[in-house]
């Protein structure tokens, strides 16, 4: 089962100082509703595979599948293919330790 998840840009408020101040912050949504939004922070690097947060346990998927670091600032995402079977962004099949730039609303399949 493919488990598509696309990159979002949301916008979520902080407080500072008593006002409301938008804050960018990207996030994945899966497509399927199988599982919560998966947050993005900005600059931060985050490993999605098989497991708990992205409910998928088929056992060809890596724990360590995809790496994504989010830019919140130009809207894009790196995603980092370091699994052993493939993943693709825009349908397009990323290769072993390669890396592409996802964009918002573009689709992500771990597997």
């Amino acid at each position: 089962k493919l488990i598509l998840l696309d990159s979002l840009l949301q916008e979520n408020t902080e407080l500072v100082m008593s006002r409301l101040i938008p804050v960018p912050g990207c996030f994945l949504r899966c497509l399927v509703a199988s599982h919560p939004d998966i947050p993005l922070p900005h600059g931060e690097e985050v490993m999605l595979g098989r497991g708990k947060v992205t409910k998928i346990k088929e056992a060809r998927c890596s724990r360590q599948q995809v790496r994504m670091v989010s830019d919140c600032k130009s809207f894009t995402v790196s995603v980092t293919h370091v699994g052993i079977n493939s993943s693709s962004v825009r349908g397009e099949v990323v290769g072993v330790w390669e890396t592409v730039q996802a964009k918002h609303l573009d689709q992500v399949e771990i597997l």
